[in-house]
């Protein structure tokens, strides 16, 4: 990653544990010139635009090549790197991210959080999470050293916290799906540890619970598009509730009405962002570009555009911002941000089923689940409203070959019709999800559901 923004280049990051077809899908819409990989990638990532260099052949032929830095100016207006996030039409949309963009947030990071020479920070999140970006690149900006766990570390808490220790790490970031898990360990407390939480609702009981681990916990708030995070808040024991806190440095945080207008404090509104954060846009989606950044109507800059985030805020009145969930239909899944008309778009090319929505549950708790409601095609295979074990082991292999695990729903419910609201849509608040029994059957309040 490093050598791809030296030389001048933009990377896409790609979890090679993502499905083969959407690992594909980003090769070919990015036009990717050349796939990194080592020799334990089990595909053959070639397309027909790309090249297929293996990590292990590269560092063999470095020995010689000129070690002399290439003279290749940069611009901030440079593409950096390119991420692709969840689209609403059952095709990832891939958000650009300039140098200016990477530059502004990280020496905004260094700044907030006083990383230096004495910073040991432990990376665990893939590089296809936009958040991987603070963790890789922060502790190098700022002279200090990068821990890398590996993906067998990464997945146990127990190691995570043993790894804090041995290491003496004094950052760390996660989600607070991830800390959560760490929480039911023993995890001893030290002062000298920073805590970075993002890409969910932080409950106050958590925070809590974290605030008996470390000497400093920070919320942080942002959407890929306006480069990984835009607000951060320190939270104390003296906080009644968690707020997201304030920009960062050259960062504008507006909340709007429909007609774009300000709002007053206290006020609930859209969620929009101008500023140095803001991304080059979508990659090869001018429509949804300009649907989405919009020219900025408070700035006098040249080009100055704000994002739409499609999440609800207000303002406080001692300045600080409070995130209220969103206006759509996306969602966030262990701080991935999913469009549920994606896992929807590939629910219903399974054959049987006829209709289907995808909703969250329990967004508000620790434990957000993502539920799929089905109508199959032939009412027959109701079977009473019972969802077979059969039934969901087919529906999860079908989507596997599409979408990534995250996306892939953990309860289900078999239905004949989906309420609807007086304006004829479906109305999803009606749509009720109830955790079955261990070793019983429960019923919801249209048939019969399945959490497996």
């Amino acid at each position: 990653m490093l050598a791809v923004l030296k030389c001048g280049a933009a990377y896409l990051p790609i979890d090679p544990e993502f499905p083969e077809d959407r690992i594909k899908l980003m090769l070919e819409d990015s036009e990717a010139a050349f796939v990194i990989t080592d020799s334990t990638f089990p595909g053959n990532p070639e397309t027909p635009s790309s090249k297929h260099l293996a990590i292990e052949e590269v560092e063999a032929a470095l020995k010689d090549v000129d070690p002399t830095a290439p003279r290749i100016k940069v611009s901030g207006d440079d593409l950096a790197y390119l991420l692709y996030t969840s689209g609403s039409t059952g095709k990832p949309k891939g958000v650009m991210v300039s140098h200016k963009n990477l530059l502004n947030f990280l020496l905004s990071m260094k700044d907030i959080f006083h990383t230096d020479i004495h910073t040991r920070l432990l990376a665990v999140t893939t590089v296809s999470f936009d958040i991987a970006g603070l963790e890789i690149f922060l502790p190098l900006v700022s002279g200090g050293e990068l821990v890398l766990a590996d993906r067998k570390v990464t997945k146990d808490s127990k190691a995570l916290i043993d790894l804090l220790n041995v290491e003496d790490i004094n950052i760390f970031q996660a989600t607070p799906a991830t800390y959560k898990l760490m929480l039911q360990e023993d995890w001893p407390s030290r002062q000298s540890l920073t805590l970075l939480c993002g890409g969910e609702a932080l409950s106050k009981t958590i925070a809590d619970s974290l605030l008996q681990k470390c000497g400093r916990l920070f919320n942080m708030y942002g959407p890929t598009e306006t480069t990984i995070w835009s607000t951060v808040k320190e939270i104390t024991t003296k906080d009644t509730f968690i707020s997201i806190g304030t920009p960062i440095r050259n960062t504008s945080v507006y909340i709007l009405d429909e007609n774009h207008a300000l709002l007053p404090p206290d006020a609930e509104g859209e969620i929009f962002i101008g500023g140095d954060g803001v991304a080059l846009g979508y990659y090869k989606r001018s429509e949804l570009t300009a649907e989405r950044f919009i020219p900025n109507p408070f700035s006098d800059g040249e080009g100055d555009r704000i994002y739409k985030t499609g999440d609800l805020g207000k303002y406080l009145a001692n300045g600080e911002l409070v995130c209220l969930g969103r206006s759509d239909n996306q969602a966030k899944i262990r701080g991935y941000r999913i469009e549920l008309e994606e896992i929807e778009h590939y629910l219903s090319k399974i054959a049987g089923v006829k209709d289907t929505v995808v909703k969250v549950e329990g967004a508000d708790g620790l434990e957000p689940k993502l539920i799929a409601y089905i109508i199959p095609s032939e009412l027959a295979t109701l079977n009473g409203g019972e969802v077979t074990r059969n039934e969901v082991m087919h529906w999860r292999r079908e989507l596997s070959k599409n979408l990534p695990d995250y996306m892939i729903p953990n309860g289900w419910v078999k239905m004949e019709s989906f309420p609807l609201t007086p304006n004829k849509k479906v109305d999803r608040k009606a749509l009720k999800y109830i955790e079955p029994r261990e070793g019983a059957e429960a019923a919801s309040p249209h048939l019969k559901s399945s959490r497996l």
